[in-house]
């Protein structure tokens, strides 16, 4: 099975977020370090097709979900469990970050 990542925006987002675990990746397309990010992003979904849903959101179209979450540091990712916030973290990190946050929920 291969992973896949949906995006959301304003208006389906608290929908995508409620249910089961989601490594939710906050972006703006033109920022650099957010496409080179993506890549991790991708792997991570791979891997955890099966136990996790992910979920993109684009902060340039959404900016009202990046300022309810606090998003100041892109890429930003906020895993989700149930619609609550498990973990936040900010900027660029190894794959390992969060493989270990997602193993322990799995």
């Amino acid at each position: 099975m291969s992973g896949e990542i949906t995006y959301a925006d304003s208006y389906d987002f608290d929908e995508r977020i409620e249910r089961g675990t989601v490594l939710t990746f906050f972006f703006e397309y033109l920022d650099a370090r957010s496409r080179a990010f993506e890549g991790i992003i991708e792997e991570l979904a791979e891997e955890y097709c099966d136990h996790v849903r992910f979920v993109a959101v684009d902060t340039e179209q959404s900016p009202d979900i990046a300022m309810r979450y606090g998003i100041d540091v892109l890429p930003g990712v906020i895993i989700f469990n149930n619609g609550e916030i498990v973990e936040q973290v900010e900027g660029a990190n190894s794959p390992e970050v969060y493989k270990d946050i997602l193993d322990s929920l799995i």
